[in-house]
Order: C-alpha cells, then sequence, then structure tokens
C-alpha cells in the first residue's frame, strides 16, 4: 500500500514525492495528525489497522459542529458503513465505497474547506485517505466517483491556502499511483476536463506557479500512465518547456546544487512522457540533444565540483538520464536508429562505459541498457570497438556486480549482451581482439574467477523460477552461452584447461541446457542450445578442433574433464534434452551445414556413461516408492540434481561432512563450511541429514537444501546471507 499524504508531504518535488511509497507502509507515521500509527507491518495487519484509523476519524468528524450542521445523520450513516466494512474483514466493497464516498463528498467543497482549514487538514483529509487504504479495486473506483470531482475542484481552487493546497496535491498524488487508481479519477463524473485543466495549471495559463505548476505537472504524471490519450496530451503541451530546461542544465557555467535540483522534475517528466507516449515525446524538437548532452555535462569538471553541494541529487540525474536514453534507444523508440548515431561524436559512449561502476545500481544498469542497445546496430558496435579499452571496461562491470551479489539479470546481462554483440560484429579482426581479451581475464582469474562466476550467474539465472518463466527467463542464458561458446574456441591449451577445470562454469551449462523450454511446435534448433552442447562436450572432452573440421587434437585427460563429468553426472533429464536437439538439428542439418559440430558434439555428450548414469538413476528415481518410504531414500538421492541457484549464480553439490568442532572460538559462525556443521538441515523445509541426504550451496557452503526444488523457493531469503558468506569466505582468503 502507498504513503498517505501525510507522509508524501514530507518529500521534496518531482516523482520522489508522489505518495508512492514501501509496500505495507499504512500511511503516516506514529503520532501524525490524524492520531493513527503505522506499525508497517503485513497487508492485512496494515488494512486493519487503516479500518481502526478510519473509524476513529469518522467519530472524530461525528463529534465536530460543523459537520453535523452539514450531514444531519452523519452519525448514523457512519456507523451503518463502519458496521459493513467489519463484516466484510475491514475492507470496503462497491457498496460501501459508494457509501463512504456520499458521506465525505459534502465536506470537500471548496466553502466547507476555506471555512474549517484546520478540520480539513486534520480529519477530513486523512480520512479520504484511510477510506482509500481499505478499499477494494471496487470500492474504489466507487468512492472516487463520488469525491474525485470535488478534490479535483480543490486543487484548482485559488481560495485555499498554501498549506491546505498542499495537502490536497499530496492527496491527489496517493490516490493516483498506481496507474489503476489514475484511470478511476479519469472515469469518474465531474473529471471529464482533468487533463486539460491541469495543462492548464502546468503551464501557467491558469495563474499556476511555483510549487503549485510543480504539484500539476505531477498529477499529469500520474494520469498519463493510466491513458494513452492524456499522456500524448500532456506531452505536447509540456514537453517542449521541459526539454529546454533539461538542456539549459547542460549549459557552461550551469552546474550547482541549485540546478541540479530544479531541473530534476522537468527530467522526469521527460522520462514518464516518453515512456507512456513515446510518439508524441519523440516528436519534441530537440529531446534528444538534451539528454545526451545533459549525461555528458554531468561528467566535466564543472559538474564534479559542484557534486559535493549537489549530493544525491547528481546520482539521481545520472540514474534518470541513463533510464531515458535507455528508453530512447529501444527497439520501439523512433530515436533508436538516430540515438546510436548522436551518441558517439559528442562523447556520450565513453560516459555510459564510466557509469557501469557508478556506485549506483540503477544508474549501473541503465547505462547498461544503453550499451547494449548501441551494440546491436553496426554503425553502434563499431563505435564501440574504437574506444580503447572498451571490452575490459564491460568485463570489469560484469565481474564488479558479480562480486557484489548483483542481481544477475541486470548489469551483468546487460554487459554480457553488449560484450556477445561485438564478439559478433563483422569487423572480424576487433571481435577476435574482445574474445581473446575476455577468454585471457577470464582464466587468468582461474576457474572460480568472479568473470566466469558472472557468465556462469547468467546461466544459473535462466533457470530461476522464483523471479521468471518460460522462454524469455531461459533467455537470460544467451549471451552467456555465446561468449563461453567463443572462449572455448579462442581459448590456447592452457586457457582451455583451465575452463575445463571450472566446476561452475559446467554446472551453469548444464543446468541451462536441462531446462531449455520444451516447444512442441519449434522447428529450429535455437542458437543458444546449440552453443550450450558444443561448450559441454568441449569441456568434458570433446575434440574442439572438430568444430572447424580440423584434425584431432592431442588427448585430454581425466583430471581436466573431470569438472564436466561430474555435472553431466548431476543433470538427470540432459539425455532427453540432448536428443530433442539432435532431432531439430538433423531437420537443419541439410540446409545448415554449421550445424554438423553441434550434431557431433550431441553424440559424443550422449555416449558417455555420466549422462546415461543420470538418466538411468532419473528413471529410478521417478520409479521408487512414495517419498516418507525408508527404501526409496538411497536411489532418490544418487539423483538428487545439482540444482541451478536461483537468481543466478549458486548451485547446490554434495559436500562431504565437515569436521566437527570447526567452529569459531567465540561460538559464531566462521567459514561457510564450518556454517554448515552447525547448520545441517534444509534450508527451506527444515528436514536433516537423517530424513535425506542433503545437497549445500556451492556459492557459499554455509546452507544445505534438500534438492532443486528447496533451494529455488529459498533463495529470496537466502540470498543476502550467500552473498554475506561469500564476502567474509574471500576475506579470510586474502589474509596472509
Amino acid at each position: 500500500m502507498a504513503d498517505t499524504p501525510a507522509a508524501a508531504r514530507s518529500g521534496s518535488g518531482g516523482e520522489a514525492s508522489s505518495g508512492g511509497g514501501s509496500s505495507g507502509s499504512s500511511g503516516s507515521s506514529s503520532g501524525s495528525e490524524d492520531g493513527c500509527s503505522n506499525d508497517g507491518s503485513s497487508s492485512s495487519s496494515s488494512r486493519g489497522a487503516e479500518f481502526e484509523c478510519l473509524a476513529w476519524l469518522l467519530q472524530e468528524l461525528g463529534d465536530a459542529p460543523e459537520v453535523r450542521e452539514l450531514v444531519g445523520d452523519w452519525e448514523l450513516r457512519a456507523q451503518a458503513l463502519l458496521d459493513a466494512a467489519y463484516d466484510a474483514g475491514g475492507v470496503l466493497d462497491g457498496a460501501a465505497g459508494t457509501a463512504a464516498g456520499e458521506l465525505l463528498q459534502p465536506l470537500l467543497s471548496e466553502a466547507f474547506v476555506t471555512a474549517h482549514p484546520d478540520l480539513f487538514d486534520g480529519k477530513v483529509g486523512p480520512a479520504v485517505s484511510r477510506t482509500v487504504g481499505c478499499c477494494c479495486s471496487e470500492g474504489f473506483a466507487c468512492f472516487m466517483g463520488h469525491v474525485a470531482a470535488g478534490l479535483l475542484a480543490l486543487f484548482l481552487s485559488e481560495q485555499l491556502s498554501a498549506e491546505v493546497h498542499e495537502y490536497v496535491s499530496a492527496l491527489l498524488a496517493y490516490m493516483t499511483t498506481p496507474s489503476s487508481r489514475a484511470a478511476a479519477l479519469l472515469a469518474a463524473p465531474g473529471t471529464e476536463c482533468a487533463v486539460e485543466a491541469l495543462i492548464a495549471v502546468a503551464t501557467g495559463e491558469g495563474e499556476g506557479e511555483g510549487q503549485k505548476r510543480d504539484d500539476a505537472v505531477r498529477l499529469l504524471t500520474h494520469l498519463a500512465a493510466a491513458d494513452a490519450a492524456a499522456a500524448a496530451r500532456g506531452a505536447r503541451a509540456l514537453l517542449p518547456e521541459a526539454v529546454e530546461r533539461v538542456q539549459s542544465a547542460a549549459d557552461a557555467g550551469a552546474a550547482s546544487g541549485g540546478t541540479a535540483a530544479a531541473v530534476a522534475t522537468p527530467l522526469a517528466l521527460v522520462k514518464r512522457f516518453v515512456q507512456h507516449a513515446p510518439a508524441a515525446a519523440c516528436a519534441t524538437p530537440g529531446l534528444l540533444r538534451a539528454a545526451i548532452g545533459l549525461l555528458v555535462a554531468l561528467g566535466s569538471n564543472e559538474w564534479a565540483a559542484a557534486r559535493e553541494e549537489a549530493g544525491a541529487a547528481c546520482v539521481q540525474l545520472e540514474a534518470d538520464v541513463a533510464a531515458l536514453l535507455a528508453s530512447l534507444l529501444g527497439p520501439a523508440s523512433a530515436f533508436s536508429n538516430l540515438a546510436v548515431g548522436a551518441l558517439a561524436p559528442r562523447g556520450a559512449l565513453p560516459r555510459l562505459l564510466a557509469l557501469l561502476l557508478s556506485p549506483d545500481e540503477d544508474v549501473r544498469f541503465d547505462a547498461g541498457r544503453c550499451i547494449a542497445a548501441v551494440t546491436i546496430t553496426d554503425a553502434g558496435g563499431g563505435a564501440l570497438l574504437k574506444l580503447p579499452r572498451a571490452a575490459v571496461q564491460l568485463a570489469t562491470a560484469m565481474r564488479r556486480a558479480h562480486a557484489d551479489g548483483e542481481d544477475p539479470r541486470k548489469t551483468q546481462f546487460c554487459a554480457a549482451s553488449a560484450l556477445a554483440s561485438l564478439a559478433n560484429h563483422r569487423g572480424r579482426s576487433e571481435a577476435q581482439r574482445v574474445i581473446k581479451a575476455l577468454t585471457y581475464a577470464s582464466t587468468a582469474e582461474g576457474g572460480a574467477g568472479s568473470l566466469l562466476g558472472a557468465l556462469a550467474g547468467l546461466a544459473f539465472a535462466s533457470v530461476d523460477t522464483v523471479h521468471d518463466a518460460g522462454r524469455s527467463r531461459w533467455n537470460m542464458c544467451a549471451p552467456a552461452a555465446d561468449l563461453t561458446m567463443r572462449m572455448v574456441q579462442a581459448a590456447t591449451a592452457e586457457q582451455l584447461r583451465v575452463l575445463r577445470r571450472s566446476s561452475l562454469l559446467a554446472e551453469a551449462c548444464a543446468s541451462a541446457l536441462r531446462h531449455w523450454p520444451e516447444d512442441p511446435g519449434a522447428k529450429a534448433l535455437p542458437p543458444t542450445a546449440t552453443n550450450l552442447v558444443l561448450v559441454l562436450a568441449v569441456l568434458a572432452g570433446f575434440d574442439r578442433g572438430r568444430m572447424h573440421g580440423q584434425g584431432a587434437g592431442p588427448p585430454v585427460s581425466a583430471d581436466d574433464t573431470a569438472a564436466a563429468r561430474s555435472a553431466l553426472q548431476g543433470a538427470p533429464g540432459l539425455e532427453a534434452v540432448l536428443r530433442r536437439c539432435l532431432s531439430l538439428g538433423r531437420r537443419e542439418a541439410s540446409t545448415t551445414p554449421a550445424l554438423k559440430p553441434m550434431l557431433e558434439a550431441g553424440k559424443f555428450l550422449l555416449r558417455l556413461p555420466e549422462v546415461k548414469a543420470a538418466a538411468t538413476a532419473a528413471a529410478t528415481q521417478a520409479a521408487a516408492p512414495p517419498a516418507g518410504s525408508t527404501a526409496a531414500l538411497a536411489p532418490a538421492a544418487a539423483a538428487l540434481p545439482l540444482p541451478p541457484a536461483a537468481a543466478g549464480e549458486r548451485a547446490v553439490v554434495q559436500q562431504p561432512e565437515p569436521p566437527a568442532g570447526s567452529s569459531g572460538a567465540d561460538g559464531s559462525l566462521g567459514s561457510g563450511a564450518e556454517a554448515a556443521a552447525i547448520q545441517k538441515v534444509c534450508g527451506k523445509c527444515g528436514n536433516g541429514a537423517a530424513e535425506a541426504p542433503l545437497l549445500r550451496c556451492v556459492a557459499c557452503k554455509a546452507q544445505y537444501y534438500c534438492g532443486d526444488a528447496c533451494a529455488t523457493a529459498h533463495w529470496p531469503a537466502h540470498r543476502k546471507a550467500c552473498k554475506a558468506a561469500r564476502v567474509a569466505a574471500a576475506g579470510q582468503r586474502s589474509q596472509p
């Protein structure tokens, strides 16, 4: 539930003060003017607190002589409303929402509010916001049908004090987020001209100056999210001036804390309208030039000197302008091709690369989105390849994001996508240089390095059923599979040996391929599946020379392929996926000769005893007695998969029992292995080793699981602890 107006009013301008807040908040803080507290508890108890506050406020209003004079039967109607809501668990349905709207509507007239501003600010306004907090979707629409016109008239009134107007503005902002609420306002009787009236205030035609103009702009952005026509009208009326203000912030001599604060609202406005009215926004003259100009200016020495004064405002500007450019560079934008050509000559590409290492996660992500969009085109990829160390900066961004435990679907995915595009660029010599540099950097760290970890993390993220589902989720591993396949091809003998000995890489590839979404209607083999088959086969000992029709290479030692063979043995269901790959590949082989190496690699994998053993174990597990039978435990344990870790970089593997007494001297948990010795129970269901053999997280080695399902389901709760354990372990390893 979003924050109520009492909380929203304390914010500053722009989107930050729109009334949106953290989930579960019930509004004003303890000791607020409406006499109600907020304990920040779960949604059900929060709604109960909302209802208690509403009941108190309605009783207080009923005790006010001004209210009794205006609404003679207030007490009777209020009690009937509360009784109905109480019977429904504190929720106002359609009938109750209508009753609440009819009850409060007279108190929202301009005459009443002007005569009793303190009562409105202290009781009427909070009662409106608490009613919203108690309404279901239908109840809110019915309630809005009776109060929206009155609130809008109050906002437009010139008779109210600045304090009352501030409260009305915050109340409307709260009642128009999310977009479903804004749609209810636009559908309410008497609000047919709401957009035009707000535009008049925002553009100064209705004597709307200063704060009131900013408030009108904020409300228009909320309405734009709910209605395309409103978004287009608002964009045409507001964006020319907003773009001009953004451009002026990039001018020489403009850098200051005041400028950073002043440009925040117009930049947020432009960003919102580009999102909700792209055609109208992109037709605004100078939009692209202004966005690029501000991006480059924020990296100048002049703005660097102003950062101490501007503080967090500069970081927010970087985040907003990077997000704006990412939208303008998107495939649906009219600027997608034009923007790529405009970025290079103005020095924006080096600036975007620098932002990949920003301390702000949102800035890094949006900068990565921009670079990934740029590299899709030949012109953009060529421009980036001309920059010294561009590939190194992308790899560094991946490495740092992985080491920091960042969601792999963000900066790591964007950077990997950009690197994959560069590796496939038609400028073959430059593309080969990128792959060789990436291979060298990955193998120099060793098989457990953060760069290989980032690539493996993307493969693991492709099977993260907690956050995503289906083919869009699985496509997360596409750039990682492409880059890894090219690294395997380009690696020297020693580098290939390092790659083959990386258990994390082998487990990730096996897991991603095993979870390839089945599509009965598929007629072609996805390139990602082809790459994963080739990588797995080479890691398991397949002669990579056969990928290019070359002669046989030197034999591969069993030690070098042990990691991949172990990963294959722990991947039940992989045999069926390989056969599906071969079936699709054979259909295309006559027209796509490049698939021949994949067919040979797939056959090689199917002949391996580890793949056959995994298939046999899976069949045994499927035929085992029901859960709970003692006889079922042993074969089931043998067939447990190496589950992908949710969100990207974890897998669960069988580990030996750590020695007893390995905790710290003070009784605290030390390394991951020490923690495991104490907490040898499944992190999700609580089962111990007596119930079933346990596996543990390969990243932190501090948490045990029954298997794939428990590891995936527990990941949201385990993420922070996993990161902390890895950071602690890394610190111990770095000590002399």
